[in-house]
């Protein structure tokens, strides 16, 4: 990747991170850390096995059950591959205060894959994710909220307005709907059935990397960039 575009990717995380408040050590070449796997397992439900190679980290789950994990860190770096198998839905908090750095490859196949991190997360350009669906979120979660998951495998909706099948960039996916901390952007590929993206603010950079618009639902407290 030619030397500008490295600087113009620097520069807008760099932009990016300054404004949800997250303090990190950016190299000047953008280079993600070189193992950045997720780590630290506070607490878990429905969880079989995590077990971790080299670049590589396979979480099995209970069949067809709906897990949870709280991380420490949920990061994945560059040629790092994070495979989920087993369970129908499986929730991924991080209780500390680490943003999420995603530049490798998830694979969640037919899973409901949510990632919520109140400390804001970063799909960077040359990740992707592979899942049934996606949910991404900067909201902050409460125990009822994982006990509420295990029982229906979603999260519950304390937004005070339907906007589902709006599209990007519309006027209608922004309001005042104060569940979101952090911010959430994506720069990379997501192959999913539908994805929804919850945000103090959204960024999205990649609108021809995602899911169709009309399953794509973006709650955010700003216009989406």
């Amino acid at each position: 990747m030619k030397r500008s575009i490295l600087r113009k990717q620097y520069r807008t995380l760099k932009k990016f991170l300054a404004g949800s408040g997250i303090a990190l050590a950016l190299t000047a070449g953008f280079v993600t850390p070189a193992e950045a796997l997720p780590e630290g397992v506070i607490d878990s439900r429905n969880i079989e096995s995590i077990t971790k190679a080299v670049k590589e980290m396979n979480i099995e789950g209970v069949t067809d059950s709906n897990a949870w994990i709280k991380w420490v860190d949920f990061s994945v770096a560059k040629d790092e591959i994070l495979n989920f198998a087993g369970m129908k839905n499986v929730l991924n908090y991080v209780a500390m205060n680490n943003p999420s750095l995603i530049y490798g490859t998830i694979n969640a196949p037919n899973i409901g894959l949510f990632i919520v991190n109140p400390s804001g997360i970063v799909f960077g350009n040359g990740s992707v994710i592979n899942a049934g669906s996606l949910f991404a979120s900067s909201r902050s979660l409460s125990d009822s909220d994982f006990e509420s998951f295990v029982t229906g495998g979603t999260l519950n909706d304390t937004r005070n307005i339907n906007v589902a099948g709006t599209g990007l960039k519309s006027s209608e996916i922004y309001g005042s709907y104060d569940v979101a901390d952090g911010d959430v952007m994506f720069m990379g590929e997501v192959n999913a059935n539908s994805l929804t993206v919850e945000g103090n603010t959204v960024q999205i950079k990649n609108v021809a990397d995602l899911p169709s618009k009309d399953n794509v639902n973006i709650y955010s407290d700003n216009p989406v960039e």
